[in-house]
């Protein structure tokens, strides 16, 4: 049966109006049970979170006083150890800083006996221990000044011997491990107090990885108040040859001369830079006078 074309119409636009209700009522409800379910989180969040330690009055908020706390510096202070800065001090004193005494041991090379019986029982120890750790009297090396005096033993060649006014420089290269203070000390006192400036290019230190403590910083903080004495440190054991190589390596002299830690040198004069310059491919040796391992 036909219907009017009215009645199709509206019978039509009923049709497509109760799908659409439908979706708005689906989506209003979906939008109010988020809001719902936003409000919960928030309202569960609120449970869970500590509440501030504040009180609201008349005026700004009020702090509620707070347990007594180590401030923070002071906190890191106790868990950091208790280890004293290691510090040291020249002592003017001390013997082997003395100069121009000479009535103190040791004074143009005389030999320095040291009665161990009539030492007191810690100067016995410090007797010993100086031997332990050098394999020589640093009892007696201790007594004596950094800057003594030593015989002339020239030769009478050497002293009339004519030199020429544009010898060469040269770099010092001296090995150490483990020396002993006074005996270190020595060695360069002597290279710079008996070398004539315009000679002496530097001094190179070459520390082969000693582990004592005043081959460290005190070392470092003496030695730089001479500008020619340079201190190369081995990360490692190297030996004498390597550590000598290192040491040529950052040299800058005209000339290397190598000397051990433990030695003093002379008034020889300007030998050894006539006979390299006359030919540069000698390895000239200068004279070498045996120093007691007990006198001194």
């Amino acid at each position: 049966m036909l219907l009017p074309a009215r009645k199709r119409s509206l019978f039509f636009k009923i049709f497509l109006l109760v799908p659409v209700v439908w979706i708005c009522v689906v989506f209003y409800f979906a939008v109010v049970d988020h809001t719902n379910n936003v409000h919960d989180n928030q309202a569960e969040a609120a449970k869970r979170m500590p509440r501030v330690p504040v009180v609201e009055g008349f005026g700004p908020p009020i702090e509620m006083q707070k347990k007594d706390e180590a401030p923070v510096e002071e906190t890191e202070k106790q868990q950091m150890p208790n280890l004293p800065k290691p510090q040291f001090f020249v002592n003017t004193s001390d013997p082997i800083y003395k100069s121009g005494d000479l009535n103190q041991a040791g004074e143009k090379g005389a030999p320095v006996n040291v009665d161990k019986e009539k030492l007191s029982p810690e100067e016995k120890k410090k007797y010993d221990l100086g031997f332990q750790n050098n394999a020589f009297n640093q009892y007696a090396s201790d007594m004596i000044s950094i800057h003594r005096t030593l015989p002339d033993i020239l030769d009478k060649e050497c002293i009339t011997e004519k030199y020429h006014d544009d010898l060469p420089d040269t770099s010092v290269v001296v090995c150490f491990h483990n020396e002993a203070w006074s005996v270190l000390l020595r060695t360069v006192h002597s290279i710079l107090e008996r070398t004539p400036d315009k000679l002496l290019k530097e001094i190179i230190l070459v520390d082969d990885f000693s582990d004592m403590p005043h081959t460290k910083e005190p070392l470092a903080r003496y030695m730089s108040q001479f500008p020619k004495v340079k201190i190369l440190r081995m990360e490692k054991r190297e030996g004498l040859i390597r550590a000598r190589l290192r040491g040529a390596a950052i040299a800058q002299g005209k000339v290397l001369t190598y000397l051990d830690s433990h030695c003093e040198c002379m008034e020889e004069g300007t030998r050894l830079p006539v006979l390299l310059m006359e030919n540069y491919k000698e390895v000239p040796l200068s004279l070498l006078n045996v120093e007691g391992s007990v006198l001194f």
